[in-house]
């Protein structure tokens, strides 16, 4: 059951530690939380909250699929999780520096074609840290970002758009020294761990990332080439279709029993 509705919502409760919380509520006061924000304050069709703690896990869902569609939403529901993709770049990141595959200090060139130039600023290189972390430089969107489709906006956004845009882009402020949210960032970080990922294993790419309920084990293309980051994300299933670039930085869609 995949939801593809904006107006559709997940929650989950992560209790990591017990003593943080006096009390995790109860299925009955999550619900009535629900029922409320659903009913009174109209914020959308259906919830579903996931809550971790010390005694297990469970589910608490409320409402339906979509207004004709009265199913109830329940821990298998998938939801398009967006942004919160990001965190599963990162924690790939995370993981294959762990495994000695990259270090976070590797300028994110080391891993593009030679011919791809990444802008610089006083003698600092763009690190696999600082796209992670969201201080590299980059803008949010590239200026050559121009959708055919609004409704499915990053579907045709190449690689080698990609590429063009970093070789004749210019840093307004220091690499590391502020803030700023970019999908373009994490777009190209995953890139570039797709790319060092294929070159180490082949075919067998991001093999640790396969979901264990839904989707199909990825096998990626030549990583240098236009459908370099196709299928990044075939580990869990798409809400938007074909996100191509992007989809390291918001094309995941999962339910909580995953």
């Amino acid at each position: 059951m995949i939801v593809r509705r904006a107006t559709l919502f997940i929650a989950v409760l992560i209790v990591s530690c017990a003593s943080a919380f006096t009390q995790v509520p109860s299925d009955v006061e999550i619900r009535k939380i629900l029922a409320d924000r659903i009913g009174v304050e109209n914020l959308g069709i259906g919830i579903v909250v996931g809550v971790i703690d010390s005694n297990g896990r469970r589910v608490v869902g409320y409402g339906s699929l979509a207004k004709n569609d009265r199913r109830h939403l329940d821990g298998d529901t998938v939801f398009e999780i967006g942004s919160m993709t990001k965190v599963f770049t990162s924690l790939l990141l995370m993981d294959m520096t762990r495994r000695g595959e990259v270090a976070l200090t590797d300028p994110v060139s080391k891993y593009l074609p030679a011919s791809v130039k990444v802008p610089e600023r006083n003698d600092r290189k763009i690190t696999l840290a600082d796209l992670s972390t969201q201080s590299s430089g980059l803008p949010r969107m590239p200026t050559n970002f121009a959708p055919k489709d609004d409704t499915n906006p990053y579907a045709d956004y190449s690689v080698q758009q990609m590429y063009d845009f970093l070789s004749g882009y210019q840093l307004t402020r220091d690499i590391g020294s502020q803030y700023e949210y970019s999908n373009l960032g994490v777009g190209l970080l995953g890139h570039a761990l797709s790319a060092r990922r294929y070159e180490l294993r082949g075919a067998r790419a991001l093999p640790h990332l396969r979901s264990t309920r839904h989707g199909e084990h990825a096998h990626h293309p030549d990583s240098r080439n236009e459908s370099a980051s196709r299928d990044w994300t075939r580990p869990h299933t798409r809400c938007r279709g074909e996100l191509g670039l992007t989809d390291p930085c918001g094309s995941w869609c999962t339910p909580f029993n995953c």
